[in-house]
């Protein structure tokens, strides 16, 4: 039996294929940007694709930890995600996909709330958090590279 509810646990499933999609988008668009940006929004991509890679062994980890199972459908596969040759249009949808991590772990936090399990719950509080300030960060980061 799962340490968390069953709605709970969909959830991280579902944040788990979001970050592998976050991952290969890194991965892939480093490999296919073009233009006069393109070398630095390479590296750029390629540090964030490892620190993706990381992301998502934590959320393995996590999901293993609370019940879960990586063999579960659920687990499996990531979400499509645009490959576009131009590094200012590749940088903005990085923008969106970090804004958008943003806000649906500060909802996960919140969804997080209503678990039975004080320590499970904590735990759990403690690793979104941090998920939500490397986010939080690649948000500012994107922003300054875009001048908005």
């Amino acid at each position: 039996m799962p340490a968390v509810s069953k709605e709970l646990l969909k959830k991280l499933y579902m944040d788990l294929r979001n970050e592998r999609k976050h991952m290969m988008f890194y991965l892939t668009n480093a490999s296919t940007v073009q233009g006069l940006d393109s070398i630095e929004v390479e590296e750029i991509f390629t540090e964030e694709a490892a620190e993706e890679m990381k992301h998502v062994k934590e959320f393995q980890d996590m999901i293993v930890g609370v019940g879960g199972t990586l063999l579960d459908n659920d687990a499996k596969g990531f979400e499509p995600f645009d490959v576009n040759l131009n590094t200012e249009y590749a940088l903005k949808y990085a923008l969106h996909m970090e804004e958008e991590v943003v806000e649906n772990y500060v909802t996960r936090i919140s969804e997080i709330e209503k678990e039975e399990d004080p320590v499970t719950r904590k735990w759990l509080e403690v690793f979104y958090e941090k998920q939500i300030e490397k986010s939080r960060s690649d948000v500012d980061r994107y922003k300054r590279l875009l001048s908005y």
